[in-house]
């Protein structure tokens, strides 16, 4: 316990390190959302033992997982008028008991499983809004690159974390233990952890966020960050949708931020293990649905999520020092160079070597900076009083992208590859539109988008 204390006041003070742990947790939750159908649909096809419910179809399985990204645009959508209504704390728990209940369902009633995940993608699309929102507000400035990022770690936790566990029960006792575990965050999320200090100071003035701030923080400045936040409350606009667009500063941001999550849609772990299972069992495109192809490519992807955990958490870590466009930038040319090399030698099955090598660095420039800094510029880069209509709109997006990618389109993995280099290109340029942020206070942040 000592051991942890220590840990904790090395990446600040322990109750901001507390809250800002447990508000993540809830990326656990959608990462194990978005994973499931993809581990169902394997589990059987390997048949390890029997399991509780009837097999699907592949095009059965692309539905119910295009489904997810149908719903996580609604929740996007929602989550905009939750978080002004609701407050960021009392969003949160209603997406953990939407997580709880329709796991529980899941568990239980074997049919309406398109419904069930569509009630999971609105939670999850939210949650992809919510969480560094509230964690951005929540953490210092010098420390919330890291704590934000940790988003990234936790989501990619929750599909590692549904991958080995169906090695070893059933889906439905799967189902039944990550119902439990989100209906037990829901007492610590309400019992420990408080509203974030800028919806604090629109409802409850200025005395209760000096107290939050108090607890929080152990710098001795907490007066100066009081008043900032009430300069920022007391210049926003009342119409932020405007805002969004009259500003051009605000609108480059918008649309930066945006452009980096539809990468995501290309670029992406789910597709790194098409190439990686094809390595491993050395045939053809055209074996897909081999036997020995599943087996290997659930060890695989179990691999990659775990190595996408690393990278993440050292990202986390170098993020407190290192400035976020140059984190980056290294991710986008790297992943510009590795891609294109992949998608090459993919489509041509010259080399084995290179396919693997190239491969593996992708995953690594993933981790750098697109599968992480993305979330960290989400919920710091807009101005305090656009932030959450301006990242509802960059997810649904996202959402709506990735619902309509897996729903209709037919083209080969090498394909998205040469679509995120194309992207990546295009956005290491407008990268030099847009602010520096790292230690940046939303004061700072909100001025340059005046001005």
């Amino acid at each position: 316990m000592h051991t942890w204390m220590n840990f904790a006041d090395a990446f600040g003070n322990r109750y901001e390190f507390y809250v800002a742990f447990v508000g993540n947790f809830l990326s656990f939750f959608t990462g194990v959302s978005l994973a499931w159908p993809i581990v169902y649909d394997r589990y059987w096809m390997i048949s390890i033992k029997p399991i509780w419910y009837n097999e699907m179809t592949i095009d059965e399985n692309l539905l119910v997982y295009s489904i997810f990204y149908a719903g996580g645009a609604v929740g996007a959508i929602l989550s905009a008028f939750t978080l002004k209504l609701f407050g960021r704390k009392l969003t949160m728990l209603l997406l953990a008991t939407i997580f709880s209940i329709i796991y529980f369902m899941l568990a239980f009633i074997e049919d309406y499983v398109v419904y069930h995940t569509f009630a999971l993608g609105i939670a999850g699309g939210s949650s992809f809004t919510v969480v560094p929102i509230y964690i951005s507000e929540i953490v210092s400035p010098k420390k919330r690159g890291f704590y934000m990022a940790l988003s990234s770690v936790f989501f990619s936790s929750g599909w590692v974390f549904s991958e080995c566990l169906t090695e070893h029960v059933s889906v439905k006792t799967l189902f039944l233990i990550i119902a439990f575990s989100s209906f037990f965050y829901l007492p610590i999320l309400l019992l420990s952890c408080p509203e974030s200090l800028y919806y604090t100071m629109q409802k409850y003035g200025s005395g209760e966020t000096l107290k939050l701030l108090q607890n929080l923080r152990n710098s001795g400045q907490e007066y100066i960050e009081l008043e900032e936040i009430r300069i920022c409350m007391q210049d926003a606009s009342k119409n932020p949708f405007l805002s969004i667009f009259q500003s051009d500063r605000n609108t480059k941001s918008f649309f930066i931020c945006t452009f980096i999550l539809l990468i995501q849609v290309f670029w992406s772990p789910e597709l790194f293990t098409d190439y990686n299972g094809m390595i491993r069992i050395n045939e053809k495109v055209q074996h897909y649905f081999h036997y020995k192809y599943f087996e290997a490519l659930k060890k695989t992807e179990t691999t990659i999520f775990v190595a996408l955990c690393v990278f993440s958490l050292l990202i986390a870590i170098v993020s407190m020092k290192v400035q976020r466009k140059v984190l980056l930038r290294i991710s986008l040319i790297g992943g510009i160079i590795a891609n294109s090399v992949l998608a090459h030698y993919g489509y041509n099955w010259s080399s084995e070597n290179i396919i693997s090598i190239s491969l593996w660095t992708s995953i690594l420039f993933y981790a750098c900076g697109v599968g992480t800094i993305s979330w960290v510029l989400l919920g710091e880069v807009f101005s305090p009083n656009i932030k959450p209509l301006a990242a509802s709109l960059s997810n649904a997006i996202y959402c709506i992208v990735s619902f309509i990618i897996l729903r209709y389109s037919n083209y080969e993995a090498y394909t998205e590859l040469y679509i995120s280099s194309g992207l990546s290109l295009l956005v290491l340029i407008l990268s030099l539109m847009l602010l520096e942020t790292n230690g940046k206070s939303f004061m700072e942040i909100q001025k340059w988008h005046l001005h």
